[in-house]
């Protein structure tokens, strides 16, 4: 557990974060997360002004009522956290990307100038976990973006299923390793959110965000470093539980990945001065399938609905060690090569639907 701040604060290198928390019907959830959220290091210090902004989107439980009330029991605690702000802001319109994108570019603060994103169900392991966030991104002036390590709640359980057993034994091959970004939980520097915009009918938002930020909206080759994980910075998420849900989870990671590599494509051809909010915001009002028609446009031009490699990358990984260490992997490549073809021709086929577009992904 970490010390208490000093009365001179943290020194995490800002001044004003704003903590954005979507929810989807989370009423059952956004009391103990809030909760929870409060109990981390920077909300003990009381130069470091919070706002903490939960956005329910197109719910149909009464998660906002549940984020007013809690956050009214804890402003009225005597151990109330310092310098913070709560406040819900409800949007009829469900979808995430959607609501990032009137938080980000019309809700903020002022005089933020650092940006947490969370999932309503985030689960930080570390009590000065976003302390340490903030402080690596603002000590290194190449760093763009930071966020936490996912860890599958499977890890802390004893008890498990042979199909539970199974899926963490071979989490790395069936995850394939994941955006660098992880949408649960990251920090921003403000400035570097201005041209930041996600599209509507996205499925990947996780992997878009990372690459639009890597590459400054495809302005330039892919910084990697730009984007860093830390290591010592951890959240739990839900799991998978059978078979059936880890085909189903690859088979939508497959779909995101494949929309985002058309987008990527016509973001390339974007002039560098071109906003990239300005542009994908017109998009969005005139034609809210621009997305679903755009992929048909490629298609006629003989682009692959979902890029070939996603169906043989695995199989690289035995290009390289011993052939011993090839042998011991060999299982684990075969099992992930079946989840990836059943993923890549289910996500060809959605893709292939008639009427494709926002909300019939």
């Amino acid at each position: 557990m970490s010390e208490a701040p000093s009365s001179s604060g943290l020194e995490t290198g800002f001044s004003h974060v704003v903590c954005g928390i979507f929810c989807y019907n989370e009423e059952g959830v956004i009391g103990p997360m809030l909760r929870g959220l409060v109990e981390q290091t920077i909300f003990a210090d009381p130069t470091l002004k919070k706002t903490v902004m939960v956005v329910p989107n197109g719910c149909r439980d009464d998660t906002a009522g549940e984020a007013r009330r809690t956050a009214e029991e804890i402003m009225a605690g005597a151990d109330a956290p310092a310098a913070t702000e709560f406040v819900v802001h409800e949007i009829e319109r469900g979808g995430k990307a959607g609501a990032w994108n009137q938080v980000v570019h019309g809700m903020l603060p002022g005089d933020a100038d650092a940006w947490i994103g969370f999932d309503a169900d985030t689960d930080i392991q570390q009590l000065d976990g976003l302390e340490q966030l903030m402080k690596a991104l603002s000590a290194d002036e190449r760093l763009l973006a930071t966020a936490s390590v996912p860890v599958k709640d499977l890890e802390q359980q004893q008890r498990l299923t042979f199909a539970e057993r199974l899926i963490k034994s071979n989490a790395r091959v069936l995850d394939g390793g994941g955006s660098n970004l992880s949408g649960s939980l990251y920090v921003m520097k403000r400035e570097n959110l201005r041209d930041l915009y996600l599209p509507r009918g996205l499925v990947g938002n996780d992997g878009f965000l990372s690459a639009m930020t890597k590459t400054d909206g495809f302005r330039r080759a892919p910084i990697e470093e730009a984007v860093r994980r830390i290591p010592s910075v951890t959240h739990i998420y839900e799991s998978e539980r059978t078979v059936q849900q880890v085909f189903k989870h690859q088979r939508r990671l497959t779909l995101g990945s494949a929309i985002n590599s058309h987008l990527f494509r016509y973001m390339e051809r974007m002039p560098p001065e071109q906003s990239r909010v300005e542009t994908f915001g017109q998009l969005d009002r005139e034609n809210p399938n621009w997305i679903a028609d755009m992929i048909g446009e490629h298609q006629k031009k003989g682009m692959p609905l979902v890029p070939k490699h996603f169906l043989v990358k695995r199989w690289n990984r035995l290009k390289t060690g011993s052939l011993t260490e090839r042998i011991k992997l060999l299982p684990k490549v075969v099992l992930g090569f079946v989840v990836d073809a059943y993923a890549y021709y289910g996500a060809r086929a959605m893709m292939k639907k008639p009427g494709r577009g926002v909300g019939t992904w």
